[in-house]
């Protein structure tokens, strides 16, 4: 459709500026007349480099609107015949780097954030489109069925959107997403590790755009699992830690399995594989937490001084190193738990102090206390993955205790935590034992082994 030029009405003198301003508003008025479309003005977003030591600032372009694909037309999007035909023309696209090759206008990369040749960093945009998710987020905009990179994703093949839950939408309802979107939802999402390492320092991607989204009064959604993000008061402190405002203008919305989702315009943030944590990303949100903890948790860092477990004090646990050994409750629990805390108390009492966490103190205690941990020791778990709230630039490492069995391929170790402790800046060591007949069962940790990890870990920092 041929539309008209606009520019052939902004001749004449006066003030440049003005008549600049007066064009583009006209110009943004007949594209929606045209067009009947919810537009975007181009954007930037603008990432602080300072966790990488860097002290610039670099500028990334977030879309092009005039190259993105309008989606599935608004006024159409209830024709089930019309979506049938979409559907069945559209290519099926697996994974960031192949939308980057083949519909390279919906995807920004930002190399920085590159974990390989193939596991591209960066910002997946489109218009008007529809969402579901039984296992993987699948995407249609009536061009193209998209699957992004995420947890199991490649197993995405196996799935497709299933336009025939738009007919019974009392079955399957529609939900309109009118404003900006971003979808962080993954399989395993509903998961504490994977929603903790992996969905959501996602969200680093798309730190400033969110800001300054919200600093101008647009409205932003977040499309999120539910389970460890938004539920037990968590999403408050979340969205706290991540340096935003609590507006009504942020919504996170936890996503629904059973519903169909249609967004008006939508970001996702790339992903990672299963158990890998994306560097530059955990860099990002170390950052960013790192500023926003003493603020967001004052009261608890308060009580942990007060507790004598804070380096920041004047008792006599002053400048002492803290050791917080985590205790599971249910299973792959240390059946000697109690004897190790106690061998630890007697061994590091000259330097240190020993905390305990049980896993059932609140999501803001939970960030606080392993904020001022050193040394933070657990049988392999969920827990571990605490260790990305630590201090980057005091905090010395991780002990993780590994039953002989574990659940990466055949019974083999899995390493997901060192990992994380490692892209969290920490030493990490990995002690498996001998003990335990499966993997999940109850076995005890070779405390004399344990206690030479942390003789190590304080030496190399120069503590002992």
């Amino acid at each position: 459709m041929a539309l008209p030029n606009p520019w052939h009405h902004c001749g004449g003198g006066g003030n440049i500026h003005f008549m600049l301003a007066f064009c583009t508003i006209i110009i943004m008025l007949v594209l929606q007349k045209s067009l009947n479309l919810y537009l975007y003005l181009p954007t930037q977003i603008i990432l602080e480099t300072s966790a990488t030591n860097a002290s610039t600032q670099i500028k990334i372009p977030l879309y092009d609107l005039s190259n993105i694909s309008t989606g599935c037309i608004i006024n159409q999007h209830n024709n089930i015949s019309y979506l049938q035909h979409m559907h069945q023309s559209s290519n099926f696209i697996l994974k960031e780097s192949n939308l980057a090759q083949l519909r390279p206008q919906n995807f920004v990369v930002l190399p920085r954030f590159n974990s390989s040749s193939t596991l591209l960093g960066g910002v997946a945009v489109f218009r008007n489109t529809f969402i579901q998710a039984e296992t993987f987020p699948v995407v249609f905009d009536c061009q193209s069925i998209y699957v992004p990179e995420s947890c199991k994703a490649a197993e995405g093949k196996k799935e497709s959107f299933d336009v025939s839950k738009l007919k019974n939408q009392e079955a399957s309802p529609v939900v309109k997403l009118n404003d900006t979107t971003i979808m962080i939802y993954q399989y395993w999402g509903e998961s504490y590790y994977h929603a903790i390492v992996e969905v959501i320092p996602r969200i680093s991607y798309l730190l400033d755009f969110i800001r300054q989204q919200l600093k101008d009064g647009q409205k932003v959604n977040i499309l999120s699992p539910h389970r460890y993000i938004m539920d037990n008061g968590r999403q408050e402190v979340i969205t706290s830690l991540l340096g935003f405002p609590l507006t009504e203008n942020l919504s996170w919305v936890a996503y629904d399995t059973s519903k169909t989702y249609f967004a008006r315009h939508l970001l996702i943030p790339a992903g990672t594989q299963c158990g890998h944590a994306q560097l530059q990303c955990l860099l990002e949100l170390q950052h960013t937490m790192k500023r926003n903890i003493p603020y967001v948790l004052e009261n608890e860092l308060k009580n942990l001084t007060e507790d004598k477990y804070d380096t920041d004090n004047n008792a006599n646990d002053y400048n002492k190193t803290v050791i917080l050994v985590q205790k599971r409750m249910f299973s792959r629990k240390l059946s000697n738990h109690d004897e190790l805390v106690k061998r630890l108390r007697e061994e590091f009492a000259s330097c240190c102090v020993v905390k305990e966490f049980f896993g059932t103190e609140s999501f803001a205690w939970t960030v606080a206390i392993h904020h001022i941990a050193h040394i933070i020791i657990g049988p392999h778990g969920a827990g571990l993955s605490n260790v990305i709230f630590s201090k980057r630039d005091s905090a010395v490492g991780m002990i993780e205790i590994h039953t002989q069995y574990g659940n990466w391929g055949n019974n083999g170790v899995n390493k997901c935590h060192q990992a994380t402790a490692m892209a969290a800046g920490l030493k990490s060591r990995l002690l498996v034992q001998k003990d335990g007949s499966r993997f999940g069962a109850d076995f005890k940790a070779d405390i004399k082994e344990v206690v030479s990890a942390v003789y190590d870990l304080l030496e190399q920092n120069g503590t002992s």
